[in-house]
């Protein structure tokens, strides 16, 4: 067992003894290593706790994750802190600073703002912004949740999700009006320039509530066109792309946290179900929207005009097909044989083909014992090419027997 592991989303060291750490990977759904990851350890590991309730105690200490196993910083035994009703049914450290900044956001854009206030359908909200348009009730959920029962008590309200993208929050980011919230703090690299790293601005400066040294965005479900709508290739199904083309209209871009707080409270910016505009639900400008429409009648238009134009190509083709068929006519002597045009009576085929060569009358050779001379009629036509020489010889053959019975009569030659 081990009593230290790695966050990744910090990138910072964890300790069971810890309560505030503790409480960022105990049945967060928060991704945790070894602690030896920074010399390539990928080992996961998972948060244990068991309570003794007669000793008023929990124990604690991370264990791996499946059948994955390494021998790195191994104890031998495990931490015991006193139980504390807060590490296991209270709020936590982060979801108290997040609460708070998202009333210090709203009092800036000068709304008048509730926490733990009762709404309809028996829910208690987090924040309640009283004077805004839409989306009044504000939900932080760090921790996985059934939020789909959640939102049916009171559909008016917005999900503020931390680590959506790795816990079971996930599949509800795109299903149920939520933005995921991602914090970040600067890091000097090098000399001139700043890396961003998951920041917790709970554990550096619990009290203030204003995120001044860190970058607070809202991402995953923000919505915006593409910098040239219509001309972004297709990555993944999406209905807002002009089919058979491939092409998109929206994409997901983050935005400061302040920003889109106070566009979805004036009700500048909707929360739009999976399937109407984009692949997934998201939050897209009033304007924004609009914008869409006009491109999707562009291409409806667009769309019938093709229509139209196959239409004609294609009562077209047929009589292009005839003209590119028909034989040209035949002429012999003063008579013109061809196809009738389009229109005319129709022809038997025995009527528009004469035959180019006369047909030849097979006739038989003659008796060797006739005395009749050969006719002038008898005669068969001219033998065709590989004919003749047989013909030929079957002649000549026929003569000689004639002479050759006349001398035995006695008959001059």
């Amino acid at each position: 067992m081990k009593v230290t592991a790695w966050l990744e989303e910090t990138a910072r060291t964890v300790e069971a003894s810890n309560d505030l750490q503790w409480a960022m990977v105990y049945k967060t759904g928060r991704v945790i290593y070894c602690s030896d990851y920074s010399n390539g350890c990928r080992c996961r590991l998972k948060a244990v706790q068991r309570s003794n309730k007669s000793r008023g105690t929990d124990t604690r200490f991370f264990a791996h994750n499946g059948n994955e196993g390494c021998d790195h910083a191994e104890v031998a035994s495990p931490v015991t802190v006193p139980s504390s009703p807060r590490t296991k049914t209270g709020p936590s450290a982060e979801h108290e600073w997040v609460k708070h900044h998202v009333r210090w956001l709203a009092e800036q854009a000068g709304y008048v703002v509730e926490e733990e206030k009762a709404a309809a359908g028996g829910v208690i909200a987090d924040i309640w912004v009283a004077t805004a348009t839409e989306h009044r009730r504000v939900e932080i959920q760090c921790s996985p949740d059934d939020l789909d029962e959640r939102t049916m008590k009171h559909p008016d309200v917005l999900w503020l999700l931390r680590m959506a993208l790795n816990n079971k929050n996930k599949k509800f980011l795109f299903n149920t009006p939520a933005v995921h919230v991602r914090i970040d703090r600067p890091t000097r690299d090098h000399v001139n320039r700043y890396d961003w790293t998951p920041g917790e601005p709970w554990l550096d400066s619990p009290d203030a509530y204003d995120g001044h040294n860190y970058r607070i965005r809202a991402t995953g479900t923000v919505l915006r066109p593409c910098p040239d709508p219509g001309l972004k290739p297709l990555t993944s199904k999406n209905t807002s792309r002009r089919p058979g083309v491939g092409l998109v209209f929206f994409e997901t871009s983050p935005m400061p946290l302040q920003q889109f707080l106070r566009e979805v409270w004036s009700g500048e910016r909707r929360w739009k179900a999976k399937g109407g505009v984009h692949h997934h639900g998201g939050w897209i400008r009033t304007d924004d929207l609009e914008q869409y429409e006009r491109w999707r009648g562009e291409w409806a238009e667009e769309c019938r005009r093709e229509a139209q134009q196959q239409r004609v190509r294609d009562l077209a083709a047929p009589e292009t097909q005839l003209k590119a068929e028909t034989p040209p006519a035949v002429t012999l002597g003063d008579v013109t044989v061809g196809v009738p045009e389009v229109g005319s009576h129709l022809v038997q085929p025995e009527m528009c083909i004469l035959p180019v060569y006369p047909v030849e009358t097979p006739v038989s050779a003659p008796s060797p014992l006739s005395r009749e001379p050969h006719s002038v009629a008898a005669i068969a036509p001219p033998p065709k090419l590989g004919q003749q020489h047989a013909r030929s010889y079957v002649q000549s053959r026929s003569n000689w027997r004639q002479r050759f019975l006349g001398w035995l009569r006695g008959e001059s030659p």
